[in-house]
């Protein structure tokens, strides 16, 4: 899934070698090379040179559907961090909380979740926040003042590649891990913004 992530991401890597785009991804080259086959044998990729490759009509749908079935399914369990509470009370003042606590300890992050969603459609609100962020432990916990709590309102994840960050808009998660958090969410307004996100998806990595 990080792979597949990856060449959703930014679809220039599809031009790229196995070894380069193992790096982006952060996954072995056999990973690489599997999830390439495969792709291949389902007719979602077409070879078009040596290590060049591109999207079949109507793949990148395909794969989009694919890596919010694996959010779902596998990667939410693996990268998250917790849930927690906060002292501040209302999303507004945790966001500020966060932008603080996790800016002076230079850590980077981005917003995912409907405060995400909000830096390009303005349509859904929540009371629960998520952060993904590259590096989480006992003392940003305890500058941020989360206590864990498994019904708390701030999800935190962890970053898994190089361009989970990349979203082309400060503190903000890629909106394809956007669209994925949403897609499967029980609120019809929650899906609804996943599908409005996908236009954003496509300019992004156009």
């Amino acid at each position: 899934y990080r792979v597949l992530f990856s060449l959703l991401a930014d679809p220039r890597l599809l031009e790229h070698t196995v070894r380069e785009i193992g790096a982006v991804a952060n996954a072995s080259r056999h990973a690489v090379q599997s999830l390439m086959a495969r792709l291949r044998d389902e007719g979602v990729l077409i070879r078009t040179g040596r290590s060049k490759h591109v999207f079949a009509a109507g793949g990148r749908d395909k794969c989009i559907d694919r890596f919010a079935a694996g959010w779902a399914d596998v990667l939410r369990g693996s990268l998250l961090v917790g849930r927690f509470r906060m002292r501040e009370h209302g999303p507004q003042a945790v966001v500020q909380k966060i932008r603080e606590s996790l800016g002076a300890a230079k850590v980077q992050f981005g917003f995912g979740g409907a405060f995400g969603s909000a830096r390009w459609l303005r349509y859904l609100r929540s009371e629960e926040t998520t952060i993904h962020v590259t590096e989480w432990g006992p003392e940003l916990a305890r500058a941020l003042g989360a206590v864990p709590d498994r019904r708390g309102p701030l999800h935190v994840f962890r970053t898994m590649t190089a361009l989970d960050l990349e979203s082309g808009e400060a503190e903000t998660a890629h909106p394809l891990l956007i669209h994925a958090e949403l897609a499967r969410s029980p609120d019809s307004r929650a899906r609804e913004a996943a599908g409005l996100l996908l236009d954003r998806i496509v300019d992004l990595s156009s």
